[in-house]
């Protein structure tokens, strides 16, 4: 049984995607990554995230309506809105738990997340 905990990451810039899901999986995380928020929505439909990162910023469905979406899906998820744009206020009021303004260091958002293990209470 895999026990690790599962990301998705929403953000339209492959490098920064790609970035965040290289350290996310290195820190321990099972990751997925999703360039639109289409793809992202689908992804949610397949199986069940712990933790879930999203731009706003996106071509098509911005990360506002994502996040509203993605809390209807999975209410018990920690939700992350990223953005360089100030828009906090509107990913908290979509249903976001917490807002890292870009650009941040990745660690920064390591030291947020829940450990990457689940803890086993057997």
């Amino acid at each position: 049984m895999n026990d690790k905990r599962t990301i998705l990451v929403l953000e339209d810039d492959e490098c920064v995607r790609e970035m965040l899901c290289e350290v996310l999986s290195d820190h321990g995380y099972e990751v997925h990554g999703a360039e639109n928020g289409e793809s992202a929505l689908d992804l949610l439909k397949q199986r069940v995230f712990d933790i879930i990162i999203s731009d706003f910023s996106m071509p098509g469905m911005n990360g506002q309506e994502f996040v509203h979406e993605a809390r209807l899906c999975f209410p018990g998820a920690l939700i992350v809105g990223i953005s360089g744009l100030p828009c906090q206020d509107s990913f908290l009021e979509a249903g976001a738990d917490m807002f890292l303004k870009k650009p941040f260091h990745p660690l920064r958002l390591i030291s947020l997340l829940p450990f990457p293990e689940q803890e086993s209470n057997a």
